[in-house]
């Protein structure tokens, strides 16, 4: 009897905690629903709800892939890799044979591509498709699988076709076969000042993704280039092609006057494994190109010496070095993070840097966020500790930039640094808090949503469905509401 008392006692407790996810979850899904099957809305929704990235809208976005509308089905096709990873291959595969729109048919090779989820047989039979375009991408990849004999008929009958992107790109495959005769063509078409730029660029781009050695005089045609674009995409070409790479990349960055040209080419430089010598000459120079020299002499191997040498360089505030300092930050933090806990002051003193007052947040405080962001990734007691020291400043665009940075964080504990802003005054740092937590499923952000999402007309159709989405993950409800979210689209 005492047990049935105890059981029936922790039942009625239970109940309301029932209740309030079973609330929670209907009314989500009325609302993502209507949101859906709205012309009005639904392209937003998707996009917000591609922003998540949860393999539970697999199902959704493959529906939305086989939809009516050809915009979205572009649109599916393009997200499907991001939420489904691998498992979105035969529905790409679907599409790359089935899809009246050969945008999406290209769209789908591509992704599958990019997936490495399409065999050499695959890809022999895409050669049949009637569309130029398709032909060529497919070709490309067997030449670079090895598979050059089957694509060399279709290439060359490539060359002949008016678009003028598609011609070019049969010509580099075909060089990388080793037939010289298509350098001269090539050639031609650099000279010819008609040529768009976008042709130019992607020739170089191949070139250096295809390691075409026999591209090499093309290349340096265009490191002579007045388009400051094409001679970085040349030196790119460099980078990938030339015996020489290191010697040449550090000549171009002493001949540049450029920072920005000049910080690009330090990037290439430093990619290389052979690039230390060439940095070390560069770093005992006096500008913020040799302090970014200096800082990638010293990053791999973190400590104190890296920390100044990233202070430095954060110091000078040039909008290109700062996101050469958090790319690097990024790779660093993800690949050695044990290593990487010198960044976090650098990091923190850029927020602190940002106009606190702007009549609009701009490119800096996106840079600002993105520096929050990192933080969070990195997650070592003094990183989320300056993180929670710059929250509990007063609203301005540095504190608006950091909780926005939490969004996008990695690391779960960002979510107790997130909690105490659900109380925040300030109507835009409780939501940032509460879609931070909602993306880990934390359950405090529970009642703010529901809020929220009760009354839709106060926001826009991207909160409210965010809402509505991090309320069925945090009920543990994504699984069956993808499934059934895909029976609405038509």
């Amino acid at each position: 009897m005492k047990k049935l008392i105890a059981i029936s006692v922790i039942m009625a407790a239970a109940c309301p905690v029932l209740q309030a996810q079973s609330s929670n979850t209907q009314a989500a899904m009325k609302h993502l629903r209507g949101s859906l099957g709205d012309k009005r809305s639904i392209n937003m929704v998707l996009t917000v709800l591609r922003a998540t990235g949860d393999k539970h809208l697999l199902p959704l976005f493959t529906a939305v892939s086989r939809s009516a509308d050809k915009k979205r089905r572009l649109f599916a096709v393009s997200a499907l890799p991001e939420i489904g990873d691998k498992a979105s291959a035969p529905v790409l595969l679907e599409r790359l044979r089935k899809d009246p729109l050969m945008a999406v048919r290209s769209e789908a090779l591509i992704r599958l591509l990019d997936l490495k989820a399409i065999s050499d047989e695959q890809l022999i039979e895409v050669l049949k498709t009637s569309d130029d375009g398709i032909q060529c991408i497919a070709a490309r990849e067997l030449v670079r699988r090895g598979r050059g004999m089957e694509a060399e008929k279709t290439l060359r009958t490539l060359t002949f076709v008016t678009d003028l992107s598609t011609a070019c790109m049969a010509r580099v495959s075909l060089l990388s076969l080793g037939y010289n005769e298509q350098l001269d063509e090539l050639k031609k078409t650099f000279a010819d000042p008609n040529t768009p730029q976008e042709v130019k660029a992607l020739v170089l781009y191949q070139i250096a993704e295809d390691k075409v050695v026999l591209g090499m005089d093309l290349v340096r045609m265009m490191t002579r280039s007045k388009s400051s674009r094409l001679r970085l995409a040349a030196y790119r070409a460099i980078k990938e092609i030339s015996p020489r790479a290191s010697a040449e990349l550090a000549d171009a960055i002493g001949k540049s006057t450029r920072t920005g040209i000049r910080v690009r080419l330090l990037k290439l430089l430093a990619d290389r494994s052979d690039s230390s010598l060439f940095l070390v000459q560069i770093s005992k120079g006096k500008d913020v190109i040799a302090d970014l020299a200096r800082f990638e002499l010293l990053r791999i191997k973190g400590g104190d010496r890296a920390a100044g040498a990233v202070a430095q360089v954060v110091k000078s505030g040039h909008p290109i070095v700062i996101d050469y300092v958090l790319s690097r930050a990024n790779e660093d933090i993800k690949k050695r993070p044990d290593k990487s806990a010198y960044y976090a002051i650098s990091l923190a003193e850029y927020i602190r840097s940002v106009e606190p007052f702007p009549k609009a947040m701009g490119a800096d405080h996106q840079r600002a966020a993105v520096a929050a962001t990192l933080l969070g990734d990195l997650g070592t007691p003094e990183a989320l500790g300056l993180l929670r020291k710059i929250l509990s400043g007063r609203y301005n665009g540095v504190t608006r930039a950091t909780a926005a940075g939490l969004l996008r964080s990695t690391n779960r504990a960002v979510c107790d640094i997130a909690a105490p802003l659900l109380r925040n005054p300030y109507r835009e740092i409780a939501m940032d808090a509460a879609f931070t937590m909602g993306r880990f499923a934390d359950r405090r952000a529970a009642p703010m949503l529901r809020t929220t999402l009760d009354h839709p007309q106060r926001y826009s159709s991207a909160v409210t469905a965010l809402c509505a989405w991090y309320l069925l993950k945090i009920e543990k409800a994504t699984q069956k509401a993808g499934q059934d979210l895909a029976k609405v689209i038509r």
